[in-house]
């Protein structure tokens, strides 16, 4: 059975009929994000009529929500879950309430020139000293015919 009244607080173009003792949203526009948000909206302003026993089939009315919407009723139960000791019912509180956590992320930022760099190395690799090092060590890490100033690298021998 279809009623297909249109309600007030609905947007221009949004009709919500009953069938079968369900609600079922019309719509004369194709469903895009901002129309989904207020899909969403309207659902959960609707007015509390009870919940189905999972038993018994029936509606059973919690009086202490009388009056209230459904977000309402949500959030009340959230909060009831959240309050003995369930931790995905905290999180999404407090997720919703104070925002989610900012991540944190360490960033080093190392600055030296590729001298500087080929010196550390160097050192690290104890290749300080004898000259048959310091030549070893160039070839390794230094494409000599790759460097223009050729001053460079025996300024670089030189120091090794």
């Amino acid at each position: 059975m279809s009623d297909g009244k249109f309600y007030p607080g609905l947007p221009q173009g949004k009709q919500i009929i009953w069938e079968d003792g369900m609600p079922v949203p019309i719509y004369n526009d194709p469903l895009n994000v901002p129309s989904m948000k207020e899909l969403a909206i309207t659902a959960v302003s609707t007015q509390y009529t009870g919940d189905v026993d999972p038993e018994t089939g029936e509606t059973v009315f919690e009086e202490r929500f009388q009056g209230s919407t459904l977000m309402e009723v949500t959030m009340v139960r959230l909060a009831e879950q959240a309050a003995t000791g369930n931790l995905k019912a905290a999180e999404m509180i407090m997720d919703r309430i104070l925002g989610k956590p900012k991540q944190q992320v360490e960033s080093v930022s190392v600055r030296m020139s590729y001298d500087d760099y080929l010196m550390q190395l160097a050192k690290e690799e104890g290749m300080l000293g004898d000259s048959h090092h310091k030549d070893l060590f160039l070839e390794q890490h230094l494409d000599v015919k790759a460097v223009s100033d050729k001053s460079v690298v025996e300024q670089m021998a030189d120091e090794l």
